[in-house]
């Protein structure tokens, strides 16, 4: 009888443990329920190496999204998606490892974006 009770307390260890970081995880992202204002869809002008290209960027409710480059044609999964209050980050790996990171003001965003190359950006939410 004391392995079955040691077995239950184990287990009730790993459900508590499972739902304090479910909520951890959901805070990091969504934090009280409310909607990120990163959630939309986004043009986005990057300014690097003496050059400017358009990025369209949709981010999900869930903070999942995708990102689409005006020269590269191709989309891509959006990565390490942040947005706490008004600061916001992603990165785009394979769209040639960009990482943004910047602050939203009603419906727009700028900051920095970087690659082999370090520059800003701004956008705008369609």
């Amino acid at each position: 009888m004391k392995v079955s009770q040691r077995l239950m307390k184990g287990g009730t260890a790993i459900i508590v443990a499972l739902a304090v970081v479910g909520t951890l995880a959901g805070c990091a992202t969504l934090c009280g329920g409310a909607k990120s204002p990163l959630v939309g869809s986004w043009t986005m002008t990057a300014s690097m190496g003496g050059k400017d290209f358009d990025v369209m960027v949709v981010v999900n409710p869930d903070l999942t999204g995708t990102a689409e480059s005006e020269w590269s044609g191709e989309t891509v999964e959006l990565e390490n998606v942040v947005s706490e209050g008004n600061a916001a980050s992603f990165s785009c790996p394979d769209l040639y490892g960009l990482a943004f990171k910047g602050t939203i003001a009603g419906d727009t965003i700028e900051g920095e974006v970087s690659s082999d190359y370090d520059g800003t950006f701004t956008g705008v939410r369609n």
